[in-house]
């Protein structure tokens, strides 16, 4: 409804006849005395306008538009008056003063329900039901959808569709009045079929360090019933499963791996979406020497901190320089946490001892003094 500004008084009108579009095509006098009356010469009346308020000059409510002729201004306008319905029939089921009230006691519902589209979020190769309640006595419900779902094409009420495609779509129904004016009611978007893992990749980091809290996300979906996060066991859950961003913590030194999602609609699941994390970093172990300082020889100890995981050594390197950054020796593929270093005969001074598990290196001084 649109409101006209134009400000002509109105008048008092002894009887107005109204034609009502309604089956049988009929007409209507109301009673002397119960309406104002108006010409308009700014805006228009449209359809549907019934109801719309008529302004005094103090901006008050004193009418209610009830019939006129529909078009653009100049036009007549007919309004109820405001105080004839205020006091009605003197009776709750006829009058607004019953109604509108700040009476507490007073229970105040709207009983006009206004049509709405009902149905899934998702449109399946099987078929989904969807429904326009409400419809008014007389109307016929037409209906329209995105090229990657299919229906009969005929009116009807309810209508099943079928997903011929995949990816979003959309489902909108417009009613026919016995008036043969046209309602069209909300846009209801959908989900056609099931998901792809492709309709939700993984944002987040292709890389981190030990031990940091990291986080991923996809994409919010439409119809979707459940999501499900997969990650490397070593890592350490924080929060997010079930839902579009998820918050975890890196595990210890070697811990790389994937983390994966899955999303599920009424119509199925979708395939994994995956990301692949690589951890960087030493955490999780320690490197002692003993004795340090040493002479003949000296203990490599490599440490495993995680209080779980004590008794298991990874295979390692090791790799001893000189005081003069020259490489000494190298062991590799050790898989005993212990090693002894024969240093007879070495020089004195701080030599480094490095260890490198999984490609990362932990590094410890070792001073030999003869």
């Amino acid at each position: 409804m649109k409101i006209s500004p134009f400000g002509a008084a109105a008048n008092n009108t002894a009887q107005i006849t109204f034609t009502l579009c309604q089956n049988p095509l009929r007409q209507s006098i109301s009673p002397v005395n119960t309406h104002w009356t108006t010409s308009i010469n700014d805006g228009a009346l449209e359809g549907g306008s019934s109801g719309g308020p008529f302004f005094d000059q103090n901006n008050r409510v004193v009418g209610q538009v009830h019939g006129g002729v529909i078009g653009c201004a100049p036009r007549i306008v007919h309004a109820g008056r405001f105080d004839v319905s205020w006091t009605g029939g003197g009776a709750a089921n006829n009058r607004l003063s019953t109604w509108l009230t700040n009476d507490p006691n007073v229970t105040q519902t709207n009983t006009i329900s206004m049509p709405y589209i009902s149905g899934s979020s998702a449109v399946c190769s099987s078929g989904t039901t969807f429904t326009v309640n409400y419809v008014p006595p007389g109307g016929t419900v037409r209906w329209a959808c995105s090229t990657n779902i299919s229906f009969d094409n005929q009116p009807g009420n309810p209508k099943v569709f079928t997903a011929n495609g995949t990816n979003s779509g959309w489902i909108v129904a417009r009613i026919i009045t016995s008036c043969n004016d046209t309602i069209t009611l909300p846009t209801q978007v959908v989900w056609v079929g099931p998901y792809s893992s492709s309709n939700y990749p993984i944002t987040g980091p292709s890389s981190a360090s030990c031990r940091q809290y990291v986080y991923y996300s996809i994409p919010t979906l439409i119809g979707v019933t459940s999501i499900n996060w997969i990650w490397p066991s070593g890592w350490t859950y924080i929060s997010g499963q079930g839902t579009t961003n998820l918050a975890l913590q890196t595990g210890t030194t070697g811990s790389s791996g994937t983390v994966a999602v899955q999303a599920t609609n009424a119509c199925g699941s979708g395939s994994y979406a995956t990301k692949y994390t690589s951890v960087t970093g030493i955490c999780g172990y320690s490197l002692t020497v003993s004795p340090n300082p040493a002479t003949n020889e000296a203990t490599i100890e490599l440490i495993n901190t995680v209080e779980e995981k004590a008794t298991e050594t990874p295979e390692w390197e090791l790799e001893v320089f000189s005081p003069g950054q020259l490489l000494k020796t190298k062991t590799g593929k050790l898989k005993d946490k212990i090693h002894k270093l024969n240093t007879q005969g070495w020089k004195d001074g701080v030599y480094i001892v490095r260890a490198i598990i999984n490609g990362e290196p932990l590094t410890e001084k070792l001073v030999i003094k003869q």
